[in-house]
This record gives structure tokens, C-alpha cells and sequence, in this order.
């Protein structure tokens, strides 16, 4: 939709191989019979609903379910064991001291992946605040203070729908998504009826390593207007242009963090079959083998992402183009387009090959034009001069 990204490969995401064929799905048209506007206030916690309440990262019950389910499979033969062997004081408060370390493994873990999809993602999303717009079955139009978006309904990956808010989702990363209240629509219940009946066509799925789509040129004519004094970009934003600013090592912070996580929770099932059956080496060589299957079976799949986004000139974030001036920043992708003012913005960081600009003050989330994006240095270094002026924020 926009050039904004909030995280790199995800240990939690499905293999690229299961991924959904979005051109297969019927097409909106077939249940969105009308326009239906809405207007109102967006609020944080409506964002969250997306994901606690509507489910659309469904990773977010399905992991949790998934490791506490362990927990009570792990903890039914060790109960048993106890009530039936009738076991010393010393060897039951072996058998807890076992279950409780595996448990701390598991909800760990779980605490890791419901911060990361209920609170980290949902507070690095685009839109809060006051919003107005409209939906039909061609586009969704959305109007906030500082930024204004629209995307194509063609483009439609996911929907959920919950008791008080509906979710649009266009990107198969799922790190951004579009929520709408049925509270701010014109008619509620018109909305509600075509929440769950688009639903149905297009279904909360997994999350997935990378979104082919973004790297196709956008082909649409402009929605907005470029001032005459603007400075044009248009190309292949490159992994290897974000190097050394913030926004990467935001997202290595949080990279390495989720595989600390993963670390601890095996180190947590070592621990705990030592703890129950002594220094057995089969035990601990099983869970060792598991240790490095998950490691080699999660590089894999970032290599396969990799692969996948390699150009001529190494692996693509995404293909944009747009322009900067004097009122703002508009980005264009084949998902869709964006009109950002100054306003919208926290900060801008500029290095020798990008400009990264910030919506919030955390730099998990940003927008980025690169240099091999501009016809000449000449253009590159006016867009850095329009983006100095404009954002004079710079931590």
C-alpha cells in the first residue's frame, strides 16, 4: 500500500509455500453492492480488536492454544506418574520442579508473540485519530488528519470480522491492515451485512514471509497532485539502501529478541527433561535435534524470501514511486497510493543512500525512498533538501 514495513523475516510466519492465491477468490464485487461511507473516531483499541477480538492475525490464538496445549499434554503423564507411583515429597517436587520449567519455556514464548501481534503491531499501525472515507467494490478511501490512502479492492488478501469492528487486509505480511468501526459507518448494519459476507470470500489467513506483489510497478494514473516544484522517484527501493539506519536496528531488536525468545523456551525443555530424568543423553540430544531443525528450518525459509525478492542489483524491498515537496509525500505501489503531509510524520533520517521518514517516535515503522529511486544525484540531493526543511525533527 505504502513503503511501510515494521519488521524483517518472522520466526511465528508460514512458509512462503503457503501462501493463498488471491487471483482464485471471487471477485468483491460479487457482495459489496454499493458505496458505504463512514466517519468518525479511530482509536487505538479499535486497532486492537483487529487482532484480539475479530482474529485477523490468526497466528495469535493458534500459537498460544498451541503452547499451552503442551503444557497440559506435558503436565497429564507427570500428574499421573505422581498419583499412581504415589511418589516421596522429594521426587514430586522433582516432577513440579520439571512441568513449572517447561511451563515458564511456553508462556514465555506466548507472551513474546501476543506483544508482538497484540500491542507492537497494532501500535505501529498508519491510521488513528479522526478518519472519513468510503468503500466500494473497486477501492477503500480513507481520510485521516495528516494522511490520506486508498487501495484496490483487487488487491484484498484477508477480511475479519468482529462484534465492533471490520478489518481490511491488502498485504500478505499482514504488518499494517485498515480497521473500521461499524460505529463510524452511515449504515451499521448494511456494513455488518457485507463485513461478514466478504468474510466469507476472503477468510483471516496465516501471515507470510513476503508479498511478491510489491515488487510490480505501479501502473494506476496519480489520485494526487504533485506540486510543480516536486521532485519525482520511481524504481526499486534495495534491502542493502537501508543499511545503518534506526529502522534496521529497530528491526534487529526485535528479530533477535523473538530468537532469544525461541532460545529460551528450548532451553527451557532441556532443562526440564534433565531436571525430570537426570542427564540422559538421548533426551537431551532430542531436544537438541529440535532445537536445530527449528533454527535451520526457519533460515531456510529466510533464504528462500531472500531469493525470491534477488534482483540484478540484490534483494528488493519493494518497487514505488511518488514525489516529495513542499506540502508532503506521496508513495504509489500496485496495491495502491498514499498522500502523507509533513504533519504526519515524527521524524526523518537521511543517510547516503535513503530517506527514512518516521510516523512515529519508536523506529520500528517508517517510510523509505532510496537513491537508485532518483534519476540523478541532483534529484536525490533536492529530495533530501525537501525533507530536511520540511521535517527539521531529526533526533
Amino acid at each position: 500500500m505504502t513503503g511501510f514495513v515494521t519488521e524483517s523475516i518472522n520466526p511465528y510466519q508460514a512458509p512462503l509455500e503457503d501462501s493463498l492465491d488471491n487471483t482464485a477468490k471471487p471477485s468483491p464485487r460479487a457482495v459489496i453492492p454499493s458505496r458505504l461511507e463512514f466517519e468518525g473516531e479511530l482509536t487505538l483499541e479499535d486497532i486492537k480488536q483487529a487482532v484480539q477480538q475479530a482474529g485477523l492475525r490468526t497466528e495469535y490464538r493458534g500459537t498460544t492454544r498451541v503452547l499451552y496445549g503442551l503444557v497440559v499434554l506435558y503436565s497429564l503423564p507427570l500428574i499421573g506418574a505422581m498419583l499412581v507411583a504415589r511418589l516421596p515429597p522429594s521426587g514430586g517436587i522433582r516432577y513440579l520442579l520439571a512441568l513449572a520449567i517447561f511451563a515458564v519455556g511456553a508462556i514465555t514464548m506466548s507472551i513474546r508473540n501476543r506483544w508482538i501481534l497484540a500491542t507492537l503491531i497494532p501500535e505501529n499501525q498508519l491510521g488513528f485519530g479522526r478518519v472519513k472515507g468510503w468503500l466500494d467494490a473497486t477501492s477503500l478511501h480513507c481520510q485521516y488528519e495528516h494522511f490520506t490512502t486508498r487501495v484496490k479492492m483487487s488487491q484484498l488478501i484477508s477480511t475479519a470480522a468482529g462484534d465492533n469492528v471490520w478489518v481490511l487486509n491488502f498485504t500478505r505480511e499482514q504488518f499494517h491492515w485498515t480497521t473500521l468501526p461499524y460505529r463510524l459507518f452511515s449504515e451499521p448494519e448494511s456494513a455488518r451485512t457485507v463485513a461478514e459476507d466478504l468474510r466469507q470470500l476472503y477468510p483471516p489467513v496465516v501471515a507470510q514471509a513476503m508479498d511478491e506483489r510489491k515488487f510490480e510497478p505501479p501502473t494506476d494514473p496519480p489520485l494526487f497532485e504533485a506540486a510543480e516544484s516536486a521532485v519525482h522517484y520511481d524504481g526499486t527501493l534495495l534491502e542493502r539502501s537501508v543499511k545503518g539506519t534506526r529502522f534496521q536496528a529497530a528491526s534487529r531488536r526485535l528479530v533477535w529478541g523473538t530468537w532469544a525468545t525461541v532460545v529460551v523456551f528450548f532451553v527451557c525443555v532441556i532443562a526440564s527433561l534433565v531436571t525430570l530424568m537426570g542427564f540422559q543423553q538421548v533426551y537431551v540430544a532430542a531436544a537438541v535435534f529440535w532445537l536445530i531443525f527449528f533454527v535451520v528450518l526457519t533460515w531456510s525459509r529466510t533464504r528462500a524470501a531472500r531469493r525470491k525478492a534477488r534482483g540484478s542489483e540484490g534483494p528488493a524491498v519493494w518497487h514505488s514511486k511518488g514525489w516529495l515537496d513542499d506540502s508532503g509525500f506521496c508513495s504509489m505501489t500496485v496495491l495502491g497510493q498514499s498522500w502523507m503531509q509533513w504533519a504526519f510524520f515524527d521524524h526523518v533520517e537521511i543517510t547516503e543512500n535513503v530517506i527514512a521518514m518516521y510516523p512515529h517516535p519508536g523506529d520500528s515503522c517508517c517510510c523509505l525512498v532510496g537513491r537508485n529511486q532518483f534519476v540523478d544525484d541532483r534529484q536525490w540531493h533536492a529530495a533530501q533538501e525537501i525533507a530536511r526543511r520540511n521535517l527539521a525533527r531529526d533526533r
